[in-house]
């Protein structure tokens, strides 16, 4: 079961072959990937509470740089 929907950064000095390893491993945990950014390295995904634990492991250990709730932005005028 998933527990919300995330945006993931990697820290600048991930290579793109790790971030990519890394979505694999949230998929293996039952994660779902929604999008790949190309011009940041990073995802959006789906999380399970394992996948999500997993990721906040890594950016205490200096490799994600944020997860943040993917969520809708609007602006006013």
């Amino acid at each position: 079961m998933h527990v919300g929907h995330f945006i993931i950064l990697f820290k600048p000095h991930v290579s793109l072959p790790e971030v990519k390893e890394y979505a694999k491993q949230i998929l293996h945990q039952g994660g779902e990937i929604t999008h790949e950014f190309d011009f940041i390295k990073g995802f959006s995904a789906a999380l399970t509470d394992q996948s999500l634990q997993t990721l906040q492991s890594l950016r205490d250990n200096d490799i994600v740089d944020s997860i943040e709730p993917d969520q809708r932005v609007t602006t006013q005028v």
